[in-house]
């Protein structure tokens, strides 16, 4: 049996096990029977597609130039990482792995605890209805096991994958991008599956919160790695530019951190359960609106996976079909919802509903700054471009109330204002955090927006501090009761508080790296210099070098501080014959706890003399260290044991252990 066939077959008996997980959880029947049958019908559509995904890349491991999609993207003299990832480097790859994510997800959610027989299946036959239809555009319009026409030329060797992609950094972004998108799809269909049966409370939070965490943990990995491959491979000098594709991936991850905090105070107090619903459809939806923005071609992208309007299309019937179909859900039974505890504006809740009502406007502003110039070029045909000073002048003050509300919310009680115990202590992290990244902007010269990122990261980091403070009992307690008050906070917290620590760092790494860079550009023959924030980088010279699929051309230099040599950079400018494309190559040295970053280019009639741009990027290692720990807070938390229920007894706002 051909591999074409072989893939298209575990496809079709994909379809097979999503219409009858579909119609299993869909059917008005109440019987185990159905539930078991829905979950059942989940697994073998999960294996079909792990079958197919393997059989794909088991293709591309061998160059096996019988399918189209390994010709036109795959070589055989590209090296075995770079065949495998290959898989995923394209359109109907590329589909084929959200395929398997979704179906993964779908079999999880058969065996998510705490949540009742038929919810659950009414959740696996919406997850099914998903997967149904992604399955039908994979197979009717982007298929990965076309065959290669008979009528073609002989195939020697395949086309080659796009430079840009062979790259460690795009090994891993897609997939782990991909969980995040995909895995948001679990708490819609639950959150359907909550609004068809009127049921949205406690039970759903506890059951969508590790899925949600897991996700918005992965996409926050997801994002990283992405601004990090930007970064070193794309020769610019920057990690993000507001991308249209960048801003798609950015979406859904504002909607499920408003999504996050929303269930956990559902989960506490089982309040602001319609916020829930109708994030839980935003948060989704944002996903959707992604992936056809990088399939569509309607936005120009370095990130985009394909050109086809199309196809874009049917996916965009996709997302209105869910997203739509939710709200209007939402919009006949989110009313039975609206039966909420009452609780003070100043309290907890309070701080969180601001909070969500921030993330709201920034996840308009983004929305609006990535389609309005498509909508003015379809409306009028006027191009125009929204960039960084638009979304800069938007987001820098919203991060500022964002990290206001956030130490606010840290301090103070749920329910009701308490006794003011959380006042002294608020007014000393927003005078002291105020005043603090006031003296530092005023000593490092910086502008008002590296005021309002300091200003923001130290609000968050004193928040955190604070809040550790109160579950330690201090002051007032003995550093070895403090401890043991510590010891007991459960590990949900814990992943809070890294979190928390994570997003205080990557703010305070991307204002210092972004405002504080230092830039320099230079044309320089051998023996010759630039100077740059105390180093100085000297040309040498030319050398020629090749790897297994590619021409290499390196430059030779040498840096000093002080006289003293310090370090020797080789930028590079790289040719693959395959592709006939080129790549410019950096090279990045740590310098303290920032980088410089060195990038040389050829010129026409220059001779021996390079375009020389050298960049000094200050604690830009904080900013990955602290989306690392944003990422494992979040992954802490999902897999950290659920809270106990409260009894009958016990008023929903009662205190325990530290939280």
């Amino acid at each position: 049996m051909s591999v074409s066939l072989l893939g298209t077959l575990l496809l079709s008996l994909a379809i097979l096990a999503s219409l009858g997980m579909s119609v299993a959880g869909l059917v008005p029947a109440r019987s185990p029977r159905m539930t078991a049958l829905a979950g059942t019908a989940s697994m073998a559509c999960f294996l079909a597609i792990l079958g197919a995904f393997g059989i794909l890349m088991s293709a591309y491991a061998a160059t096996d130039l019988s399918l189209l999609n390994v010709y036109l993207n795959s070589h055989s003299l590209k090296p075995l990482v770079y065949k495998l990832t290959g898989t995923w480097a394209n359109h109907e790859g590329s589909l084929l792995l959200w395929l398997l994510v979704l179906a993964a997800f779908g079999a999880a959610m058969a065996f998510a605890p705490g949540k009742k027989d038929e919810e659950r299946r009414i959740a696996l036959g919406v997850q099914g209805l998903l997967t149904l239809s992604f399955l039908l555009f994979t197979l009717l319009t982007s298929s990965p096991f076309v065959s290669y026409p008979a009528n073609w030329p002989t195939p020697i060797d395949g086309q080659g994958l796009n430079p840009l992609l062979q790259d460690p950094g795009l090994a891993i972004h897609p997939p782990t991008l991909y969980v995040g998108y995909v895995g948001l799809s679990a708490v819609f269909s639950f959150t359907i599956a909550a609004l068809v049966r009127g049921e949205l409370g406690r039970a759903w939070a506890r059951t969508v919160r590790p899925f949600l965490l897991f996700a918005w943990a992965a996409l926050t990995l997801g994002i990283g790695l992405g601004a990090w491959w930007a970064y070193y491979e794309l020769g610019w000098g920057g990690f993000w530019f507001w991308d249209p594709v960048e801003n798609a991936s950015l979406m859904p991850w504002l909607a499920a951190t408003a999504l996050l905090h929303c269930v956990m105070v559902v989960e506490r107090r089982e309040v602001l359960k319609p916020w829930c619903a109708a994030l839980a459809i935003i948060a989704f939806g944002a996903s959707l609106l992604g992936a056809f923005l990088v399939r569509s071609g309607i936005v120009t992208s370095v990130h985009a996976f394909a050109n086809d309007p199309e196809r874009g299309v049917f996916l965009l019937l996709i997302s209105a079909l869910f997203t739509g179909g939710g709200f209007i859900l939402f919009a006949m039974r989110g009313g039975a919802l609206v039966k909420d505890a009452a609780f003070e504006p100043v309290s907890r809740e309070g701080a969180l509903v601001l909070n969500n009502l921030l993330f709201a406007v920034l996840l308009f502003t983004v929305f609006l700054g990535t389609f309005w110039p498509t909508v003015m070029e379809v409306s009028s045909g006027t191009r125009i471009s929204v960039g960084p000073p638009y979304y800069n002048l938007m987001a820098a003050p919203l991060a500022l109330a964002m990290a206001a509300t956030l130490a606010f919310g840290l301090l103070i009680p749920w329910k009701k204002r308490g006794r003011g115990a959380w006042k002294k202590p608020y007014a000393i992290i927003l005078g002291g955090g105020l005043l603090g990244a006031l003296v530092l902007t005023f000593v490092l010269k910086g502008s008002a927006y590296a005021y309002m990122g300091f200003a923001a990261a130290i609000l968050i980091l004193g928040g955190v501090i604070a809040d550790l403070a109160r579950k330690a009992g201090l002051p007032g307690n003995a550093p070895g009761a403090a401890l043991q008050r510590l010891g007991s906070v459960r590990p949900a917290s814990w992943g809070a508080v890294l979190s928390h620590t994570g997003l205080a760092l990557l703010l305070l790494g991307a204002t210092a790296s972004s405002v504080f860079q230092a830039e320099t550009r230079a044309v320089i023959g051998p023996g010759e210099s630039l100077s740059i924030r105390g180093l100085t980088i000297e040309y040498e010279t030319r050398l020629a070098t090749r790897g297994r699929n590619y021409i290499a051309e390196m430059d030779r230099f040498k840096v000093r501080k002080d006289g003293r040599a310090i370090e020797t950079l080789y930028p590079s400018r790289r040719y693959y014959p395959a592709a006939d494309q080129a790549t410019t190559e950096v090279a990045i040295v740590r310098h303290g706890l920032g980088n410089l970053y060195l990038a040389s280019a050829n010129g026409q009639g220059l001779g021996d003399k390079r375009i020389v741009r050298a960049y000094v990027h200050p604690l830009i290692h904080v900013l990955w260290g602290g989306t690392i720990l944003v990422a494992l807070g979040g992954f802490v938390a999902a897999f950290a044991p659920l809270r106990r229920e409260p009894s009958r007894a016990q008023a929903p706002g009662a205190q325990g252990a530290p939280a």
